[in-house]
């Protein structure tokens, strides 16, 4: 039998030119080329299904490019839109968890209590007809999560109202959230009891968050519609506490939820 060689430690010309050509060749476990113009869901029958359950029309199936591009100008967009807020607030808005990006989407969607909650000038630029112009994206999203929440809030208080119960919603992490302020804009343009009827609200988020957001609350909403206040002061009380100090959690469960049960009953 003939022997074979041993090869040498040296890569001849030829297989170094063959491990250059593997190297940037594509193969079965490399990601594939993006294409630019692919959009960013292959199938799109759920995200239909539960817009239509909801009833809201579904975020538009964009390539990623364009939503990254549409997050990366918001991002750059929200410290210039809230630049002045220290002049009516006192003190400027902090960012905490994407809060304000929250607001302003929600305002894109048609929020009237989010548009109430924005800085006096530059809410200008989500101010109809021009908020009609912006593409369905991320405030598409936050509408679909507005619209399941709100449904199944509903659903409770129903059920609630033939039990004759009273109901406190309470809402963890709630950042600036508008649901109890669109719950106070409901009884106020019905005329009923300010003291009486409709759920109540407890948001709990971070010290910092929370008074924020009682700022924002009493130094910008209730400036502009101060003949909700009744109601609003009766449908929302804020708390802050760190779910993540065991300490807070205790005081969350044996002092702040059952002092606002005890105010809802």
């Amino acid at each position: 039998a003939r022997a074979t060689r041993r090869p040498s430690g040296r890569a001849t010309p030829l297989a170094a030119a063959v491990l250059a050509l593997a190297a940037v060749a594509p193969c079965g476990s490399r990601r594939p080329v993006t294409r630019p113009w692919k959009n960013r869901l292959t199938q799109t029958s759920l995200l239909h299904a539960a817009c239509r359950e909801v009833g809201v029309t579904p975020p538009l199936n964009a390539p990623k490019w364009l939503w990254k591009r549409a997050w990366g100008v918001g991002k750059r967009a929200v410290p210039v839109l809230h630049a002045a807020d220290a002049l009516d607030l006192g003190r400027p808005l902090t960012d905490t968890c994407v809060n304000l990006h929250c607001l302003w989407w929600k305002a894109l969607a048609g929020d009237r209590e989010a548009w109430a909650l924005l800085p006096p000038v530059t809410r200008s630029v989500v101010a109809r007809p021009l908020r009609w112009l912006y593409p369905r994206l991320h405030h598409q999203n936050v509408a679909i999560r507005t619209a399941f929440i709100d449904r199944e809030i509903d659903r409770v208080m129903a059920e609630a109202d033939r039990e004759g119960d009273k109901v406190l919603v309470v809402v963890l992490g709630g950042g600036f959230d508008t649901r109890a302020l669109r719950a106070a804009a409901r009884a106020h343009a019905s005329g009923g009891d300010p003291g009486a009827g409709g759920p109540a609200f407890l948001e709990v988020d971070l010290p910092e968050v929370a008074r924020l957001k009682q700022d924002l609350v009493h130094k910008r909403y209730l400036r502009r519609r101060p003949e909700q206040a009744a109601y609003v002061n009766r449908t929302l009380a804020l708390a802050g506490a760190n779910l993540s100090d065991s300490g807070d959690r205790a005081r969350l469960l044996q002092e702040i939820v059952p002092g606002a049960v005890r105010r809802v009953s």
